[in-house]
């Protein structure tokens, strides 16, 4: 009976250890099969990510200037920039015309240059809030004038000064400006040196 038994008992012991091989091995692939899954997964939604990222700054770059660059891309512009910003604005200007923008690493800047450029961004004060930009120039000029005034009323200040400053009109100035000078000197300015405040 003991060896009947110890046999039985091994028989089931037997089975047990089969089926429970079984079931880990149906464990293993399903395993497997979940890791095939995620392994196939993870490449093709990053994929999908990168790809819907191009295509949104496609999409959006259609509608922004070209960008200029000039040497290295991110130092270059910078570097130029500050050796001599007027000549980033020719060179962005002789290559791309007159509406660029160049990165400047967490920030793009537009440039509107040339006349058409400085026709869009002198009348155009409903896209363009120049007002916003200048108000540290109404002390200059004084309450109510250009920039401490609604847009109709700058437009027509506007007319009136562009005529005013054009080469020629500054170049008649200077003898009036001059005479002022030599004036404020020699009312207030007593001696040879000094210090004017």
């Amino acid at each position: 009976v003991k060896v009947g038994g110890s046999s039985l008992h091994h028989q089931v012991s037997a089975s047990q250890s089969i089926s429970s091989c079984e079931g880990a091995s149906t464990k293993v692939m399903a395993a497997t099969s979940k890791g095939r899954e995620i392994s196939t997964m993870v490449p093709a939604g990053a994929t999908l990510v990168v790809s819907a990222l191009l295509l949104r700054k496609w999409w959006r770059s259609r509608k922004e200037p070209p960008t200029f660059t000039v040497g290295l891309p991110l130092i270059g512009p910078i570097r130029q920039f500050l050796k001599d910003p007027m000549e980033l604005m020719r060179l962005g200007y002789k290559k791309l015309g007159g509406c660029f923008k160049v990165n400047f690493g967490a920030m793009d800047m537009v440039y509107l240059v040339g006349p058409e450029g400085q026709e869009f961004f002198c009348t155009m004060d409903k896209y363009l809030d120049q007002a916003y930009m200048y108000k540290f120039t109404v002390p200059i000029f004084g309450r109510k004038v250009l920039y401490d005034v609604d847009y109709s009323t700058r437009t027509c200040q506007l007319r009136f000064i562009r005529e005013r400053l054009t080469d020629n009109c500054l170049r008649s100035y200077t003898g009036a400006l001059e005479q002022e000078v030599v004036q404020f000197f020699q009312e207030r300015w007593s001696g040879e040196s000094g210090v004017v405040d």
